[in-house]
């Protein structure tokens, strides 16, 4: 090594050697300015498009209740069209506990003081648009090897009683696009039925399953409550449908699954599911 470098040249120096020696092609080379201006445009965010989609998404998510107890998260995707997972709302299926379920958008804390936010009910008819089953594969601990189907994607669109994403906003699932390997996930959810959270630090995508039907994301940050969550990539664009988090890997603290919403949306359209 040249004596006369200062020691962060020096170890710059080595790394570059040690990628030499190894036929790897660095990833940025920080002694070129431009490579140095484009390292920084790929590290950092201007913080106006991060405040901008996470006010976005704080006025899209909301908390979904039965009527006794928070039981999950949702987002909107339409006018008056929720997506939550098939596991939060199962237990309504077939019964008449659907008028006192609650989609509850702003609630929030600010200052350790919870806002009630606003409570939507569910449509009076139809209020379950569509759903897609879990697969056994996704629970039993004798099948964790298996791989769910195409038509096991655990996701219910529910419909509200009012068009409150014409003042919202909605995530277009006409619009998705398949998330990238590595990519930063965010998710904007209610843990344990707690105000709207963000994770932080966020998750990253680790890799899709066998058979591509769920994404598996390391270090993501969920509670019971979580499922029903936007899956956001670092522009703040919905990827996933986040529904569970899988103890039965490697992994101590668990592997975070979400399903592709370019999967839920390719099912809803087969199935005739008008889409805005």
């Amino acid at each position: 090594m040249a004596p006369n470098l200062p020691q962060d040249r020096q170890f710059e120096r080595m790394l570059e050697a040690f990628a030499r020696e190894m036929s790897l092609r660095p990833t940025v080379q920080i002694n070129m300015d431009v490579e140095h201006e484009r390292a920084i445009a790929r590290q950092y965010a201007d913080i106006s498009l991060v405040l901008r989609w996470l006010s976005t998404a704080a006025r899209r998510v909301c908390l979904i209740s039965d009527g006794v107890n928070p039981v999950g998260t949702g987002f909107l995707v339409g006018r008056d069209s929720v997506l939550t997972t098939y596991s939060v709302i199962s237990h309504l299926i077939g019964t008449d506990r659907w008028a006192a379920c609650r989609c509850r958008f702003d609630y929030v804390a600010e200052d350790g003081v919870a806002s009630p936010g606003t409570a939507i009910p569910f449509a009076a008819e139809q209020p379950l648009i569509d759903y897609s089953p879990y697969s056994p594969a996704d629970v039993s601990a004798n099948r964790a090897s298996e791989l769910p189907t195409a038509a096991e994607l655990d996701y219910a669109l529910l419909r509200l009683a009012a068009n409150v994403g014409e003042t919202r906003g909605w995530y277009s699932l006409t619009s998705v696009k398949p998330a990238q390997q590595n990519e930063m996930i965010y998710l904007v959810h209610h843990p344990a039925g707690q105000p709207l959270k963000l994770s932080h630090p966020p998750g990253k995508l680790y890799r899709l399953n066998g058979n591509s039907t769920r994404y598996e994301i390391i270090d993501s940050k969920t509670e019971p409550g979580s499922s029903g969550a936007p899956c956001l990539n670092e522009t703040g664009q919905p990827v996933g449908l986040y529904h569970a988090k899988d103890y039965r890997v490697f992994r101590p603290e668990g592997l975070g699954k979400a399903i592709p919403l370019t999967l839920i949306r390719d099912l809803l359209l087969s199935r005739g599911v008008a889409l805005t």
